[in-house]
């Protein structure tokens, strides 16, 4: 079983994207903004970050530098509104990255999740 952590600051998008990422039967947690996810991060192991990429306290791309430079390697799937072509173009750098646009559809996160987490958890 995964550990995934969510990070959103919109209540209703947060359960929104555990009521999407359920059927997988994995353990979610959730954070409400960029700092409780920074502070989850360095607390507990997660195989997996589903975030927004405009959040209070940091932002998407925030989470992913300090991830990098903290040796933090796990996929990130950044779920979000405002994607600029420049922030697509900086994200498209990595390959451990995946983007969903809102509004998204359950299938659309669902396939991006399951693209990292399938060779490692098998359904």
């Amino acid at each position: 079983m995964a550990r995934i952590l969510i990070c959103d600051d919109d209540d209703d998008v947060r359960k929104e994207l555990g009521r999407a990422l359920e059927p997988l039967n994995h353990a979610l947690e959730f954070a409400r903004d960029g700092n409780e996810a920074l502070h989850l991060l360095g607390e507990h192991p997660f195989d997996l970050l589903v975030t927004d990429l405009v959040i209070p306290g940091h932002s998407g791309l925030d989470l992913l530098e300090h991830m990098r430079n903290h040796r933090i390697s796990i996929p990130v799937v950044v779920c979000s509104a405002f994607l600029t072509q420049d922030i697509k173009k900086e994200i498209s750098r990595h390959a451990d990255v995946a983007l969903v646009e809102k509004p998204f559809r359950h299938e659309t996160l669902l396939t991006a999740v399951n693209r990292f987490l399938k060779e490692k958890f098998p359904t």
